[in-house]
């Protein structure tokens, strides 16, 4: 059977989805991974905080939060990557946390691509369904208390945006596995708001929007690697995240990690969290680091224990 043929029945099959997901790496799509010293690395981790901090406390203004690192649709890494990683950065952030992951995985040896998508509108994943304050950074509110009056079951956060917002998280994950990378060996994750957001993404893949979920044979091959769900927490029940699963990501590997002295993320909000996922059938790793609503060398190490771990799994 020559090539001509095979393109023809690839395309009969599966349709024109087929020939995209198989088609030859896009280099100009996949920029090198920068090479990170120590000494910025410890930069990284404090501006992780900083960023935070700074949208919190009202202190932001528009080039703190300017979000652009590599351009999106860009992967970064190497091609031929055989796993790939889509990280979701924090409230505020300037990639200064995704940074800190690609660090650790190339030192590790771990040879993903990674995607950096981004909110389909604005700089938040999630909005928040309370009284905001937009008068201190231009096009950015926030609810002016983020922790006293959360209530169950969805804590002040706006569920419909989120929802909107896991498109470009799937467009990623359909773009890695335009490069060869199998869903099962893709890994999502996020810090703070991203984290929630991530998870989100991860539950519900694919969507109807998806290249992936438009495959005949979607549920064998749509099936993700995991989730990281990293200083965070979905607001939600059993009930809300069994509403937001895909079937084809049933008992999915999650891993749930929070600093020991966080004082930005309840830490019985994320009981709650893992609580439900488990009651739902899902397989979570919940772990505690040194450490407050940070990005640290501590759980930087156990994110990577956990990609590696999913890339041995199959």
């Amino acid at each position: 059977m020559d090539t001509k043929t095979i393109v023809l029945l690839l395309s009969i099959s599966a349709g024109p989805l087929a020939l995209r997901l198989n088609a030859p790496i896009a280099r100009d799509d996949i920029v090198p991974r920068p090479k990170i010293s120590e000494k910025e690395l410890e930069r990284l981790m404090k501006q992780v905080v900083l960023d935070e901090a700074a949208i919190l406390n009202g202190t932001a203004n528009q080039q703190d939060i300017e979000l652009t690192r590599v351009k999106p649709g860009n992967l970064e890494g190497e091609p031929g990557a055989k796993c790939g990683v889509v990280w979701l950065h924090g409230i505020g952030g300037k990639g200064a946390d995704g940074k800190i992951v690609s660090k650790f995985l190339q030192d590790s040896g771990t040879n993903c691509l990674l995607a950096f998508p981004r909110p389909a509108k604005g700089h938040e994943w999630f909005a928040f369904d309370r009284p905001q304050d937009c008068s201190t950074v231009p096009g950015f509110c926030l609810p002016k208390m983020l922790t006293p009056e959360y209530k169950p079951p969805y804590h002040g956060v706006k569920m419909s945006q989120a929802r909107k917002n896991v498109q470009p998280v799937h467009e990623a994950i359909d773009k890695l596995m335009a490069q060869g990378i199998p869903a099962h060996r893709i890994v999502i994750g996020g810090f703070s708001m991203g984290g929630a957001e991530a998870l989100l993404s991860a539950l519900s893949f694919p969507s109807n929007s998806s290249e992936c979920g438009l495959r005949q044979n979607a549920e064998q091959m749509c099936r993700l690697g995991g989730a990281m769900v990293i200083s965070s927490a979905v607001p939600a029940g059993k009930d809300r995240v069994q509403m937001e699963v895909n079937p084809i990501q049933e008992g999915m590997s999650i891993f749930a990690a929070h600093g020991k002295s966080d004082n930005q993320m309840s830490h019985k909000f994320l009981g709650r969290m893992v609580n439900a996922l488990d009651k739902s059938g899902f397989n979570v790793t919940h772990s505690s680091f040194d450490g407050s609503h940070e990005l640290n060398r501590a759980v930087a190490k156990k994110i990577v224990a956990f990609v590696e771990s999913r890339m041995q799994a199959e």
